[in-house]
């Protein structure tokens, strides 16, 4: 589902069975693109193989991640944001809006770099400090003391159209609920007062499976895109 939702949906949660079933199609068409192992002839050019090692998820009728504010959609960001934003690294703009420059590794956003995929997408001890409590059957988790090297959103490379980067005033809230044997509710307000102009919020649905593996993600491994982007742009320097 997408993270934003359509602005013609207005604040409608659910999608209707004509909806769902397009949702179902598309789930359908992408499981077969997934199976494919190697690269047909006429496959786009990508920065990766075929996306069988991707995981997808099931579909769902919630029309977009963000549940809160109730238009399911980003709110505006602070005046302060859009300057930093315009102005970030001299105008050329954050990394994570990368538009070809490849001067240095600092054009390039953390995803890229294979150092986090940042929060959401991942949870390690670079990206701030985190206490838990619970608050009857849900475990509250707050993060603070967020840095500048790291950001939220799409793999934590902060596209446009994405959170991305944040303020020193970030706070993360997650909420973990059973509510049933098999199903947990996630929900995660983000509070950065600096950047947008109200909180949000986002749920994602998680159903219970007892075969499923939790691997080591590895990033380096086999990874060329930093040296041949740096390379390249080199290349193209010397023309």
């Amino acid at each position: 589902m997408p993270m934003q939702r359509p602005q013609n949906m207005g604040e409608r949660t659910t999608l209707t069975d004509e909806e769902f079933a397009q949702r179902l199609a598309q789930a359908k068409r992408q499981a077969e693109a997934d199976s494919q192992s190697i690269a047909t002839s006429d496959m786009r050019v990508g920065i990766g193989p075929p996306s069988y090692w991707t995981e997808r998820g099931r579909p769902t009728r919630q029309t977009s991640l963000i549940i809160d504010p109730p238009n399911g959609r980003l709110p505006p960001l602070t005046p302060e944001a859009e300057k930093y934003r315009k102005e970030a690294r001299g105008g050329k703009g954050l990394p994570g809006e990368w538009r070809g420059e490849a001067d240095s590794y600092d054009d390039l956003n953390i995803y890229y770099r294979c150092i986090t995929r940042g929060l959401l997408g991942s949870v390690t001890l670079f990206m701030g400090d985190s206490r838990g409590h619970w608050e009857g059957n849900t475990l509250v988790v707050e993060t603070t003391n967020f840095t500048d090297k790291d950001a939220i959103g799409s793999n934590g490379a902060g596209y446009p159209g994405d959170p991305g980067y944040h303020s020193d005033q970030l706070k993360i809230i997650e909420r973990f609920t059973r509510v049933s044997d098999d199903r947990l509710e996630y929900r995660a307000t983000v509070i950065d007062d600096k950047t947008w102009t109200r909180p949000w919020t986002i749920l994602i649905e998680l159903e219970r499976n007892n075969n499923y593996q939790l691997l080591e993600y590895a990033c380096h491994e086999g990874n060329y895109a930093m040296e041949d982007i740096l390379s390249g742009a080199r290349a193209t320097d010397k023309k």
